[in-house]
């Protein structure tokens, strides 16, 4: 389940860690550095663009913590304003939790990608396939809630960056 924020995002935290370009899927070619903050209710906002430095990534928190702890959400050429929440926090904020069926998130998986072909079994082909891990890696990231995460990488994304992509299962109930 993801949402989108407008505005500012609080964040409570704000890092960096630097990221093997070799752990990576698919594997890149260089090193580099993930900048990603939180908010209180747990939710990450990742800077999307390619910070090659531990310099360069220690400017930009340093940046962020002098306006303190706030970000621009709509800037979405420099933060990935999609933010996901998991069903325990958006239980705990009182917000109303509404699962996606898998069509509708094989056509939000489908929206990341610049180009994408659609298998004759359609929309439920794409999720069947994204669940089995025909798309990449996608690691089921909380038993309780059902939550799955598959990272789209950034030359296949229509923006060129790449993507954590989070969903829930269609018949997990919160």
């Amino acid at each position: 389940m993801s949402n989108t924020l407008e505005g500012t995002i609080q964040l409570v935290k704000i890092g960096f860690t630097k990221v093997k370009g070799s752990d990576c899927y698919p594997p890149e070619q260089k090193d580099f550095y993930q900048i990603d903050g939180e908010d209180a209710s747990g939710a990450t906002a990742l800077y999307l663009p390619d910070v090659t430095t531990q310099a360069e990534a220690n400017k930009i928190v340093t940046e962020i913590e002098a306006a303190g702890l706030v970000i621009d959400a709509i800037a979405a050429e420099f933060w990935d304003v999609r933010i996901s929440y998991g069903t325990l926090a958006w239980i705990e904020q009182g917000m109303e939790t509404t699962l996606m069926s898998d069509e509708e998130i094989a056509k939000e998986f489908v929206g990341f990608h610049k180009l994408f072909d659609i298998p004759a079994a359609g929309y439920s082909g794409i999720y069947s396939n994204l669940v089995g891990g025909l798309y990449g890696n996608t690691e089921l990231i909380d038993e309780d809630t059902g939550e799955f995460e598959i990272e789209i990488p950034g030359n296949q994304t229509a923006s060129g960056n790449p993507v954590l992509f989070n969903f829930f299962e269609p018949r997990t109930t919160a």
